[in-house]
């Protein structure tokens, strides 16, 4: 069991956090479906922001990774 799915079995058994126990299960669906529907599988940088680009004498470089697997259309909302 991944701790993602370990976390919402565990909310689920707490009657006061049933409003985030069904948030859990939609954003799962959520990501469910953006997994299906975005298929290529590259190392992302995972943390990409102003902070992590360095401007250098060979031209950008990305750093401080959290490498992560996915689709690269999911490094851009990070960065906004």
């Amino acid at each position: 069991m991944d701790l993602a799915s370990y976390c919402t079995a565990y909310i689920k058994t707490c009657p006061d956090y049933i409003d985030l126990y069904n948030k859990m299960i939609e954003a799962e669906e959520i990501c469910r479906q953006l997994w299906e529907k975005y298929t290529d599988r590259l190392l992302l940088h995972g943390d990409l922001y102003h902070d992590n680009i360095l401007l250098g004498k060979n031209g950008y470089c990305a750093i401080d990774p959290i490498g992560v697997i996915g689709d690269p259309v999911f490094n851009i909302p990070i960065y906004f």
